[in-house]
């Protein structure tokens, strides 16, 4: 069986990456472990992974969570409409119907927003750092 995280990985990256919009410029989307030492603001965090075996008799299955973070900050108080704004973009572009998901040797027949939630504001004494985790769920068959 093969890991279908690294090809679900690459999959979001495509489907976010330069689609996203934010005051007419493009989001840039990142992996957790990539982010540049002074990346811009507001961006897209591709982050955590879930996986739990759902194979049955006759076909291998997984049901996987991916986590996607937006980060946006302010110097001092800001709307979070730009922010809703960019969450629901991305979650019109991956709960499109049918499956927005091409993921080689992988059915995708299935996803859904498991939850969505604000995270916390920070200060770090120059800016107001806050944003959103959407929480993604796949139930997927190896081909």
């Amino acid at each position: 069986m093969n890991d279908v995280k690294q090809s679900l990985q690459t999959a979001y990256y495509a489907l976010l990456n330069g689609n996203i919009t934010y005051s007419s410029t493009a989001v840039p989307v990142y992996d957790v472990m990539n982010v540049p030492q002074s990346p811009d603001y507001p961006h897209i965090l591709i982050t955590d992974y879930t996986q739990v075996d759902d194979s049955d008799k006759s076909s291998f299955g997984e049901e996987i969570t991916v986590d996607i973070e937006i980060i946006d900050r302010a110097e001092q108080r800001a709307s979070r409409a730009g922010l809703f704004s960019i969450v629901n973009q991305i979650k019109n572009i991956i709960r499109v119907r049918p499956e927005a998901f091409d993921v080689s040797g992988w059915n995708i027949f299935n996803t859904n927003l498991d939850t969505e939630i604000t995270i916390p504001k920070e200060f770090d004494g120059n800016y107001i750092y806050f944003g959103s985790r959407i929480t993604f769920r796949h139930s997927i068959e190896e081909l």
